[in-house]
């Protein structure tokens, strides 16, 4: 994961957490790597509680990283809702 990413990631946990209550899952993670490139794909399942009630998601997210100089990189994303 980027330091930007990461960075992102942590502002918006925080002020998620302000003003409501998050919790996530993750299921059927696969992580292929094909020499200097890897991709992985997982379920998650994600949960918010604001203003009293729970909003749940589910999503498939596949990564796609790449190796240089010994360091893993993100180089894209993408998530999909999936039914419920």
């Amino acid at each position: 994961m980027s330091k930007a990413r990461t960075r992102r990631w942590r502002v918006c946990a925080t002020s998620s957490a302000r003003s409501s209550s998050w919790k996530w899952s993750r299921r059927n993670l696969a992580i292929r790597i094909y020499g200097d490139t890897a991709v992985s794909n997982a379920e998650f399942t994600t949960s918010l509680r604001e203003s009293g009630q729970v909003k749940t998601r589910r999503t498939r997210q596949t990564d796609v990283f790449v190796k240089r100089d010994g360091q893993w990189y993100l180089i894209t994303e993408q998530g999909t809702m999936i039914g419920k």
